[in-house]
């Protein structure tokens, strides 16, 4: 076990981003997180005197958070600083700010967030969830693990190229989803596609950890909506100084995803 101190970082808000559909929730705060070949249990307690601190309390050894899991977490962002900056831009970022503050951008593996950037693009967030875990238990290595203080887990480690190659027959009907993976998947086996030179923009940000970005992707309704701008020049006339143009958007997606059943008139609807 390693527990650590981090101020401004928040489990429930990154789960709640969509960027980790395959996070397994195990009760508020408290999450086991399949990455690669390893699986974290980690658990986050507020500090009891001072509310913008936790601790994380984490089944791992002190060279494996370092080596691994220190960067996997983002934990070298500043989040207040940057938070601070997107509230300073005005009103209607401030809501959308204070809900989402405590999200750090996860270095995720490449060809798991490129699979996942291009299933939100073609489906949506919550139906590229679905499918990124029915993927995952279908074609990925299969753990059943003992973790302390929360029983035997299943999960499942995200699959090799090769391994979807094999065992895509079994996932069933997917529809474009299916031919697509399958076609994208040989040409990778096949060194007919360089995924990691992708210009996609939400690939960049979740498996290249290019914060510049400003996908557009599930937003574009929100920005002409609150803003009147065209989607394409929102990040020219707003986030000019902003160097952390990927965070804003994870703000704005995490809002939409959970958006309040009551939405002021001095927030994003």
């Amino acid at each position: 076990m390693f527990v650590i101190e981090v101020p401004y970082f928040n489990l429930d808000q990154i789960y709640a981003s969509g960027q980790c559909p395959r996070w397994i929730k195990l009760k508020e705060s408290k999450y086991v997180i399949p990455f690669r070949d390893k699986a974290l249990k980690i658990e986050q307690q507020r500090d009891k005197y001072d509310w913008t601190r936790y601790r994380l309390i984490m089944s791992c050894t002190e060279d494996d958070f370092y080596n691994v899991w220190f960067n996997y977490l983002d934990l070298r962002m500043d989040c207040l600083d940057e938070n601070s900056k997107v509230k300073r831009l005005g009103g209607k970022f401030k809501v959308p700010a204070n809900r989402g503050n405590g999200i750090h951008i996860l270095h995720q593996d490449y060809f798991e967030a490129y699979v996942l950037a291009k299933l939100i693009t073609y489906v949506g967030y919550e139906k590229a969830a679905v499918a990124m875990n029915h993927i995952a238990e279908v074609c990925g290595v299969k753990h059943n693990q003992s973790m302390r203080e929360a029983g035997r887990i299943t999960w499942y480690e995200w699959p090799a190229p090769e391994m979807i190659l094999e065992h895509h027959h079994k996932l069933g009907k997917m529809g474009k989803i299916n031919s697509w993976l399958k076609r994208l998947c040989e040409a990778i086996v096949n060194d007919d596609y360089a995924y990691t030179k992708s210009d996609d923009e939400l690939f960049r940000l979740f498996g290249m950890h290019d914060t510049t970005v400003f996908p557009l992707v599930g937003i574009e309704e929100t920005l002409m909506k609150n803003f009147g701008e065209e989607p394409e020049e929102f990040a020219d006339w707003y986030l000019g100084d902003i160097e952390n143009k990927g965070l804003v958007y994870m703000y704005i997606v995490h809002h939409i995803l959970n958006r309040p059943k009551e939405v002021t008139s001095y927030g994003i609807g």
